[in-house]
């Protein structure tokens, strides 16, 4: 049963005189116990105890007998002041006690001492005792630990028991509010101590800091409390910074960022305050993790590749996995960043002597393509609008990644373009390639396109060069280059589902491939008629399927520069431009065809003027099918009309023969069709024919006039 008075009326000065009473008692009792001088312990405790025994037997004869509510727990409290009093002067005079006793004498002491005294606290409930309890159930403890030999540096870190049990334990009020007013002073008084010691340690101070978060760590999950996980964050931060060297920063750092944060989100507290403020500081604290690793070397602090390689992969990760939850794309962003830091430290780690860097980033690159292609196609996000590739590095953080890691293989390549072996230079530009076409696919993106399909050609060039060394010539190499475009038509062709924008990319330098190529081989006389005639071929296909309404990048992209509407003739015209190409440069490779035959120069005449007719005779039935022009075919066919006259000028017979061909295929076809186009190669046919009569007969000049006027 607790002894309790209820409420009195005393009034201030009535307390205050019962305080200043007992502060008078104890203070008295204290300097007549130093006075005391005897060769026996026991009589120096009798006389020392004697005090406190007496107040506690009047005290407790006075909550017997007597109704007096103020003056009994003051007798009480008076005789526990000095029990605590007497403890700390028998403490001084533990040396008359023999060896084997004084050993233990202190703790038993203290337990015992601060048993009774909580014991006397806990009963009576008068606050002159609140102070007290604490202080001797500290004493006790640290009396303990001084009988089990415990290393000094771990007792401020044992004493963070106490104030978990002070949390813990919950008593009748006031006593609750009490032990916890305690435990938060007793923590404040541990951390400061640990740095206040004349001689503190390193250890001391990490263990009792980290104590101390280990503590706000657990009573924060015991409770739910997760307003306590920033203060364990201060605690741990604390913890290194007093004890580690700066070496071990970044590490520990890192680490209790991820330990936070994972406690946070298993706790699945989000909407707390305390969390936010908690994942803030764990954010900061990895944020300044990474810092300290990048700029360790300007300040003078050395830290180890494999801490700074693991922080920044830990920090990496931390921040991605925030933004992904979150979605903060800015958090992505830095962490894939980080996670690169670490991923190029791991290479210069395990292959510091190679030229493999590019190879190695290009291997992170298309992790983040693999990554990027299962995200889209799991949640079906696929990207379907094309667009720029700052657009595309601000919004999605993976093609930042991608991007620049690209980027910074292409400026290694270059820096490397002399040292680094070509065999792997060749393999890392491929791959590089490989990794812009790939993301331009995936992100939609012409502009990375454009830069594969043209960087494309020096890898290319470079393989063949090693599996061919003698294609080590211009005009092969032009030859190879074609072929090259042609490959890249083909998949334009074969990527039909995609927009035009994203297959132009393809057909512009496939088409650009071709020209270039033929260009290096026009003073090659072997190779310019295969080269001219891959040409020539596709250009005649792309204008069969121009005109068949199967080259929609082609028809799009001709509306956009001349609409049909504002224009239709040159719309016309630009988009048949193809067949303008097929059909002039079939006339140049069937002349250069002709010069590997054995036929005279006039029997080349008669097979070109021959062949033309059929250039016009196509050139007239064009027009009948939409999308179609005939005009580009009948030039081409005038053209060789003209070159097969003018090589059988000199030879009779067949000068002859294609006169009157000329005229019957002419003449005919003015008759059949009366189309105008016809008029001019009659006149051009009757006019040879009358230079060669001219010719033949050896007439004088003005006859052909007259021929001419007739």
């Amino acid at each position: 049963m607790q002894l309790h008075y209820p409420a009195t009326s005393a009034t201030t000065t009535q307390r205050a005189a019962l305080y200043g009473g007992i502060a008078l008692v104890v203070v008295s009792t204290l300097f007549l116990s130093l006075s005391i001088e005897t060769s026996s312990f026991a009589m120096e405790a009798a006389s020392i105890l004697a005090a406190p025994i007496f107040f506690y037997i009047v005290g407790m004869l006075v909550y017997r007998y007597l109704e007096a509510p103020l003056a009994a727990p003051g007798i009480v409290s008076t005789g526990a002041w000095l029990a605590a009093i007497s403890l700390i002067l028998l403490h001084d005079e533990r040396g008359l006690l023999p060896d084997t006793l004084a050993t233990g004498y202190w703790s038993f002491v203290s337990v015992l001492a601060a048993a009774l005294i909580t014991w006397t606290g806990h009963r009576i409930r008068f606050w002159l005792l609140f102070p007290l309890v604490p202080l001797v159930q500290i004493n006790a403890l640290w009396a303990i630990t001084g009988i089990i030999n415990l290393p000094t540096e771990w007792v401020l870190p044992l004493s963070f028991a106490l104030v978990f049990v002070w949390w813990e334990w919950r008593p009748s009020e006031p006593w609750t509010t009490v032990y916890r007013t305690s435990a938060v002073l007793l923590t404040l008084v541990l951390l400061l101590f640990s740095i206040w010691l004349p001689q503190p340690t390193q250890q001391m101070a990490f263990n009792t800091w980290a104590a101390g978060a280990l503590m706000a760590v657990i009573l924060g999950f015991r409770h739910g409390w997760i307003n306590l996980v920033p203060l364990a964050i201060v605690l741990l931060f604390g913890a290194t910074v007093w004890s580690l060297p700066a070496s071990a920063w970044p590490l520990v750092w890192a680490g209790l960022a991820a330990a936070t944060i994972g406690f946070i989100e298993w706790l699945d507290a989000r909407q707390s305050g305390g969390a936010a403020l908690a994942m803030g500081l764990a954010v900061l604290l990895a944020g300044a993790a990474a810092l300290l690793v990048s700029v360790a070397p300007f300040v003078g602090v050395s830290i180890d590749p494999g801490v700074g390689m693991s922080t920044h992969l830990i920090t990496g990760g931390l921040l991605v996995w925030l933004g992904w939850r979150r979605a903060v794309s800015l958090a992505m962003h830095i962490g894939l960043w980080l996670i690169a830091s670490a991923w190029s430290a791991l290479y210069f780690q395990m292959f510091p002597a190679t030229y493999a860097y590019g190879l190695w980033l290009a291997l992170l690159a298309t992790l983040a393509l693999l990554t990027e292609q299962i995200v889209t196609s799991r949640h079906k996000r696929k990207h379907k609008t094309a667009t720029s590739i700052t657009a595309a590095v601000v919004r999605w953080p993976l093609a930042d990644l991608i991007i620049g890691l690209s980027a910074i293989i292409l400026l290694w390549a270059t820096l490397n373009i002399l040292s680094a072996p070509v065999e792997v230079l060749a393999i890392t530009l491929a791959v590089l390639v490989g990794i812009w076409f790939t993301a331009g696919l995936l992100y939609r993106l012409p502009a990375l396109l454009h830069v594969a399909v043209w960087i494309a050609p020096i890898p290319y060039a470079l393989l063949l060069m090693l599996w061919q060394p003698n294609l080590w010539t211009l005009a092969r190499m032009g030859l190879a280059w074609q072929i090259l475009g042609g490959a890249w038509l083909i998949v334009g062709h074969l990527l039909q589902r995609r927009r035009p924008a994203i297959r132009l990319p393809l057909f512009f330098g496939g088409y650009g491939l071709l020209a270039l190529g033929m260009t290096l081989t026009l003073a090659t006389p072997l190779l310019l008629p295969l080269s001219l005639g891959l040409v020539m071929v596709v250009s005649l296909i792309t204008a069969t399927l121009v005109i068949l309404d199967r080259h929609t990048t082609w028809t799009t992209f001709s509306e956009r520069l001349l609409p049909p509407e504002e224009r239709p003739f040159a719309h016309a015209a630009l988009n048949n431009i193809f067949l303008l190409f097929g059909a002039w440069l079939a006339v140049v490779w069937l002349q250069l065809m002709l010069g590997f035959t054995q036929l005279s120069l006039a029997q080349q005449g008669i097979v070109l003027v021959l062949l033309s007719s059929a250039w016009l005779l196509l050139g007239r039935l064009l027009p009948n099918i939409p999308n179609a022009i005939g005009w580009p075919v009948y030039t081409a066919g005038w053209f060789m009309w003209s070159v097969g006259l003018l090589q059988v000028f000199f030879s009779p017979s067949e000068a002859i023969i294609a006169a009157i061909l000329g005229l019957l295929i002419s003449g005919e076809a003015l008759n059949r069709s009366r189309s105008a186009y016809w008029m001019p190669v009659f006149v051009l046919q009757v006019l040879f024919t009358s230079l060669q009569i001219v010719w033949l007969l050896a007439l004088p000049g003005f006859s052909l006039l007259l021929a001419v006027m007739i």
